[in-house]
């Protein structure tokens, strides 16, 4: 900017005339000095708002002394003020210079004489928006760098030194903007409420212009404050709301101090989602942001709340049955459950107890919500067995200020009486005055399961008059499923039932626990003593053993074990065994008493008892005893009497036949048969090249071979198992074709030179055809011949058989690793093309050469043939040789 008075025109014309005038005189003017005392400084100390966007430049006028000889007039007269933006004092000469448009400046002249005086110039610079130098709006956070030059009639002086300033900013965030689940200054209701927090700004912080301690300001505000917004989580995130009420103030100078803004927002009357607990489990996001008379500033980094959530599900819920101790009739169901993990910030205050009897379609509380109720346990009382079954289904919730959260995962307890232990029987204990009772658990384990059992006894029972029966408990709530009752008078009968207890009391059942078991008696007594004269024979049908034996005496004197052991002899136990007396079993499958009644009676004269043991396997040995049976189980054992089968023909095998595809050579694998009751020691294979079975009966000629048979054993535990094989392979065959094949195995009932033979049964015949392939040369010899060549000779192979197809050529390979001094031989190979002589032709030499060798170099070779079959085959190699060159110089 530059400042020049109409006045100043005409005096600068009437001294640049004295100056023409005036030779000699022009030499005693120059420009003035710059001003040397230029200062800026944000704002513009003479408004108390819109400081933003403001510079303020003082400076003092040139004095006479420094005015060059020429007086500068008064005012802003005479002074240019220039601005930058791009000034680097580190580099001053590439700064961009302007003059301050007049239009941004407001200018207070000095005026030393006045009173008061006005010793400095005042320029107040307000600066357009960034990047638009022709906008109205001032800005903020602007460096601007000014210097200024003073004018007179020689010209613009020098400029001034450069000062700088930044225009006021809007304030900064705010930092420590917190949220609290709740409202601290109230004990209830905190559902539904978020409480947020934040300071005032800091002075440092303000950009220079003071913020108010005013909170709840309208999005839009331009007077200072703060502005705290929200938003809903689950709506548009741009949709931020202000919120203008429910907000303290900070005051830190109040006595005592409030250090923060605190602002309580109310959500209580909120569900989300709809059907939910209003006030609950509802999330908004926050920011703050603070204004000066700059403007509003940058938002605060976001923080969200939740407000206090109903408790989760409680877990774990579980139920116990037991009978009813005041009815005994009914049943009484034990509730128990684990608290939530999460009470959703709130403590639990109740939980809430329902059930339901119509599958989940009405609920019943047994506890209702709005108690006080926080016990971990219900007991449902007095519930009475339904006929049909019907299912009591419980849920538990649990309840805070927040309100009933979700329920527990169901839980359905039937209410039925187990039914009867099976297969229960009580026993004498041998020598001891005692009884073993034996049951297995019920078929219907009822609703819920059993949990144990009680043993009823009476000595009193008359099964002619049951009802009269005084019964005892033996034992109650008895977790096994076996029980000795001890010192008994020997000779006494004793009666025992038994029942499954699960909890549930019926009046069906004769009080708590399902139905009883039939009424066991048993005389306290010991064993019965041995039976005698046990024999074992061979029945006719040499698959039979017909055994007979006498029943037990009294053991001699007066106080003599009785025959019985002292009670009646029921019947006898018959076991067998096949492994030498080492393991028993009885001759009819779980029938472990033959009862003295009908074909054990025997009515021939000698023996008293007899059985026969019938399906017997062959060539087995058959061992036996047997026992008396009475109300202490089975007696002493009689002697051991023996019995034998003899071994029959073995089984027939299944046969599969397969031809080998290396080799003119056919694989017969067969199944394992039944071995007739002894070792199977070899076997009987054929074969037959004319068998015919297109007539009947089937014609051909058979011829015995004798091959080595493997075996390879089952395996179980293979994917899938595998059954016991037999195999051979039959070499050496003629190519092209076919043979067929039966196989049978020999054991010690075989007898072939018996008239007519005794043999087992052939398995069935499967042919294969025998590869056409040639079979490998022979007589392969290498033989150096100078330094660089070995010769090779070998004989082809003869043709396998009138079907086989002429050989066509040979295929040799070398090695020059090959080692035959391991087992087996190791060495690389590589295909060698070789010119051989004569034409190819069967069972006749031929030669090849091996030129190109370095000397002393050692080479091995093998050679196979390949026929003319479509496909062409190739044979096995032959046998390996090898030859080394002679050394360089050698003279031979």
């Amino acid at each position: 900017m530059k400042y020049i008075t109409n006045s100043f025109r005409v005096g600068c014309v009437a001294l640049l005339a004295m100056l023409i005038l005036a030779p000699g005189a022009f030499a005693q003017y120059s420009p003035p000095d710059p001003p040397s005392d230029l200062e800026v400084m944000a704002g513009d100390p003479t408004e108390t708002n819109a400081q933003h966007g403001r510079l303020t430049l003082t400076w003092s006028p040139v004095a006479d002394a420094n005015n060059g000889g020429l007086p500068l007039l008064s005012g802003i007269a005479g002074y240019t003020i220039e601005i930058s933006a791009d000034y680097d004092a580190a580099d001053p000469t590439a700064a961009t210079w302007a003059v301050v448009p007049a239009a941004q400046l407001t200018v207070t002249p000095a005026d030393p004489d006045a009173d008061p005086a006005v010793p400095k110039f005042t320029a107040v610079h307000i600066l357009p928006e960034e990047g638009d130098a022709n906008a109205e709006t001032a800005s903020y956070n602007l460096t601007r760098h000014y210097r200024i030059k003073a004018e007179n009639g020689e010209g613009l002086g020098d400029p001034s030194g450069v000062v700088s300033a930044t225009t006021h900013n809007v304030p900064d965030p705010p930092t420590d903007l917190e949220v609290v689940v709740g409202d601290p200054t109230e004990a209830n209701p905190q559902q539904g409420r978020i409480t947020i927090t934040w300071s005032p700004i800091e002075e440092d912080n303000n950009g220079g212009l003071a913020v108010p301690n005013t909170g709840g300001l309208a999005s839009n505000a331009t007077t200072g404050g703060y502005i705290l917004e929200f938003f809903d989580t689950t709506a548009d995130p741009n949709a931020w709301t202000a919120i203008t009420s429910g907000i303290t103030n900070a005051d830190p100078a109040a006595d005592p101090a409030v250090p923060k803004f605190t602002a309580v927002h109310d959500l209580s009357s909120l569900t989300e989602p709809p059907g939910g607990v209003a006030g609950a489990g509802i999330t908004r996001m926050y920011r703050v942001r603070a204004v000066n008379a700059g403007g509003q500033g940058e938002n605060s980094g976001e923080v969200s709340g939740t407000t206090h959530d109903t408790p989760d599900a409680p877990t774990g819920l579980e139920a116990e049955v037991s009978a009813n101790a005041t009815t005994n009739t009914s049943s009484d169901i034990a509730l128990a459950w684990i608290a939530p993990a999460n009470n959703g910030g709130l403590a639990i205050t109740n939980y809430q107890v329902e059930t339901s009897v119509n599958n989940g379609l009405t609920w019943t509380d047994l506890q209702a919500a709005g108690g006080t109720e926080t016990a971990l346990a219900y007991t449902h009382e007095g519930q009475t067995v339904a006929d049909p079954v019907v299912t009591h289904i419980y849920r538990i919730r649990a309840e805070s200020a927040a309100g009933v959260g979700d329920p527990s995962d169901l839980l359905g307890v039937k209410l039925a009486p187990p039914g009867a232990p099976v297969d229960f029987y009580a026993r004498a204990v041998d020598q001891q005055e005692s009884i073993d009772l034996f049951w297995k658990m019920p078929e219907n384990d009822g609703e819920p399961a059993v949990t144990g059992y009680r043993i009823e006894k009476s000595e009193d029972y008359d099964a002619t008059n049951p009802t009269a029966a005084t019964w005892t408990d033996l034992r109650d709530n008895y977790d096994g499923l076996a029980i000795r009752d001890r010192n008994l008078t020997a000779g006494s009968t004793y009666h025992y039932r038994v029942r499954a207890l699960n909890g549930v009391s019926d009046d069906a059942t004769d009080g708590p626990g399902g139905p009883t078991t039939d009424v066991a008696s048993v005389i306290s007594s010991n064993r019965a003593r041995m039976p005698r004269n046990l024999t074992a024979t061979l029945a006719d049908d040499m698959m039979s053993v017909f055994l007979t034996w006498d029943g037990p005496v009294a053991e001699e004197g007066e106080d003599g074990d009785p025959a019985n052991g002292g009670s009646p002899i029921k019947g006898y136990k018959i076991e067998f065994s096949t492994d030498g007396g080492t393991t028993w079993a009885d001759v009819v499958e779980d029938m472990e008493v033959h009862p003295l009644e009908g074909d054990l009676l025997n009515s021939a004269p000698g023996s008293e008892f007899k059985h026969t043991h019938s399906g017997l396997d062959p060539g087995t040995n058959y061992m036996y005893r047997v026992s008396a049976f009475n109300d202490a189980g089975p007696g002493h054992p009689s002697n051991v009497a023996t019995a034998s089968t003899d071994a029959v023909l073995p089984g027939a095998p299944t046969l599969t036949a397969t031809a080998e595809m290396d080799a003119p050579s056919i694989k017969l694998s067969w199944t394992e048969p039944d071995d007739g009751g002894a070792d199977i020691t070899g076997w009987t294979i054929q074969f037959s090249t004319d068998y015919d079975d297109s007539v009947t009966p089937a014609t051909g000629m058979w011829e015995t071979v004798d091959l080595t048979v493997t075996k390879t054993d089952a395996d179980p535990m293979a994917d899938p198992p595998t059954e016991t094989m037999f195999s051979a392979v039959h070499t050496g065959l003629q190519t092209g074709e076919e043979y067929h094949y039966r196989v049978r195995a020999i054991n010690s009932a075989v007898d072939e030179t018996a008239d007519p033979p005794v043999v087992a049964e052939w398995s069935n015949i499967d042919d294969a055809t025998a590869v056409d392939i040639p079979n490998a040369p022979t007589g392969l010899t290498a033989t150096a011949d100078g330094e660089n060549t070995i010769n090779l000779a070998w004989t082809a192979p003869a043709l396998a058989g009138p079907s086989a197809s002429a050989i066509a050529s040979f295929n040799i390979q070398v090695s020059s690793d090959y080692d035959g001094s391991v087992d087996p031989p190791t060495g690389t190979w590589e295909d060698l093309t070789l010119t051989v002589t004569p034409p190819v032709a069967p069972a006749t030499m031929h030669t090849a050469s091996h030129t190109g060798l370095a000397p002393a170099t050692t080479r091995h070779y093998r050679v196979s043939a390949t026929n003319s079959a479509t496909p062409p085959r190739t044979g096995a190699y032959s046998n390996v040789d090898g030859a080394t060159t002679m050394a360089a110089g050698i003279v031979t």
